[in-house]
C-alpha cells in the first residue's frame, strides 16, 4: 500500500503532486503524553492510520519515540530488539504499586546513603534476571498483567534475562537519585530502579525517565517536522550491514523472492540490500540451514 501527501508547486493539475510519505521519525514524547496520544499528529499530517512506534514509554517518561509511517512499518521487528539509554531518577524512601509517581504508597523507609548506593550498583551491571512490574503490558493467560493488578487480583509476572551494559550514579541529593542506563530490550527501569532500593535496604520508584537513545537513534537528532527515508543511515543505526546489489539480474532475484546465490554464506546477522541508486529492496537473514531467506521484501508492500 502506498500513503501520499501533496505538495504544492508542481506542474501536475491545480499544483499539487503525490509524494510517498513512507520512512520514518525520531519524536520527543512528552510528559502527561501517552505513546499512542504522541503518534496522533503524525497520523493527522500524513492522512493515515499506517503509523506505529517502536517502544513504548510510560505516560510519566519522556523522550526519544522511532515512529514508522506507511510502508517502513513492515520493518518494526529490527527496531524492538535493540537497547536503549535512559536517564532515570528514584525517588528512594517510599514504594508505590506501579513503581512510578501515579501509584498508591505502599511502603515507606530511610533512603540509603551514597557510599551504599554505589557500593550496590555493581550488581545490577551485566546479564540479570528481573521481574517486571505487576502493573504491566506483559501478557499472562491471554490478559495483561496490568488488567489483572486493576482488577484486584495481581499476578506477578515471570521473571525473564535482562542486560544492563552501563549503570552510572549521576548525582545523590537524598532521597533522590539520577542514573545513566544502558540496557537490552525487555528491561524494566521501574523495575531496577526497585530492586536497587531493596539490594540498599531501602524502597523507590521511578519519578522520571528519559529515554535519550535507541540503538544508533539519538534524542538530539529528535524532529517533529522530518520524515527520513528508508536508507542505508537507517540501517547503520541499526547495526545491520548494507550491500548494494549492482546488476538487473539480482535485483530480478530480490525483487521476485528468488533463491539468492550472489551473496556471500550468512554470518548470522541480516542483511539490508539496496540498489546502486539508493533504493532500498529487501533484507535478508539467515535461515537454519545457513542460507539467505527473505525477512522483509520492501517493494512487494
Amino acid at each position: 500500500m502506498r500513503f501520499s501527501i501533496l505538495k504544492e508547486g508542481s506542474d501536475s493539475p491545480r499544483g499539487y503532486e503525490l509524494i510517498d510519505c513512507s520512512g520514518y521519525m525520531l519524536l520527543s514524547k512528552k510528559e502527561e503524553q501517552t505513546s499512542f496520544q504522541a503518534l496522533e499528529k503524525v497520523k493527522e499530517r500524513f492522512a493515515t492510520t499506517k503509523v506505529g512506534h517502536t517502544g513504548t514509554l510510560d505516560k510519566f517518561a519522556t523522550g526519544l519515540l522511532v515512529v514508522l509511517v506507511g510502508k517502513a512499518l513492515r520493518l518494526a521487528q529490527w527496531f524492538t530488539n535493540k537497547d536503549k539509554k535512559y536517564e532515570a531518577t528514584i525517588r528512594f524512601g517510599i514504594e508505590t504499586d506501579t513503581l512510578d509517581p501515579y501509584g498508591k504508597v505502599l511502603y515507606e523507609s530511610e533512603p540509603p546513603t551514597e557510599e551504599s548506593l554505589r557500593a550496590c550498583m555493581a550488581q545490577f551491571r551485566g546479564s540479570l534476571v528481573q521481574i517486571p512490574p505487576e502493573y504491566s503490558a506483559i501478557h499472562i493467560n491471554g490478559k495483561r498483567a496490568s488488567d489483572y493488578a486493576r482488577s484486584g487480583t495481581p499476578v506477578i509476572p515471570p521473571a525473564r534475562p535482562v542486560t544492563i551494559y552501563s549503570l552510572a550514579l549521576i548525582s545523590y541529593k537524598p532521597p533522590v537519585a539520577q542514573l545513566a542506563i544502558h540496557c537490552s530490550k525487555g528491561t524494566y527501569i521501574r523495575s531496577l530502579a526497585r530492586d536497587i532500593a531493596h539490594a540498599v535496604h531501602s524502597c523507590a520508584h521511578l519519578s522520571a525517565l528519559n529515554r535519550t537513545a535507541i540503538a544508533g537513534f539519538s534524542l538530539s537528532e529528535a524532529h517533529e517536522n522530518l520524515l527520513k527515508p528508508i536508507d542505508a543511515d537507517l540501517f547503520h543505526a541499526l547495526d545491520i550491514p548494507v550491500q548494494y546489489v549492482n546488476t538487473e539480474q539480482h535485483i530480478h532475484t530480490v525483487l521476485h523472492g528468488k533463491k539468492i546465490d550472489f551473496l556471500a554464506p550468512p554470518d548470522g546477522k541480516p542483511l539490508a540490500l539496496f540498489r546502486n541508486d539508493g533504493t532500498f529492496l529487501a533484507i535478508v537473514e539467515p535461515d537454519n540451514t545457513k542460507q539467505w531467506r527473505y525477512g522483509y521484501v520492501y517493494a512487494h508492500s
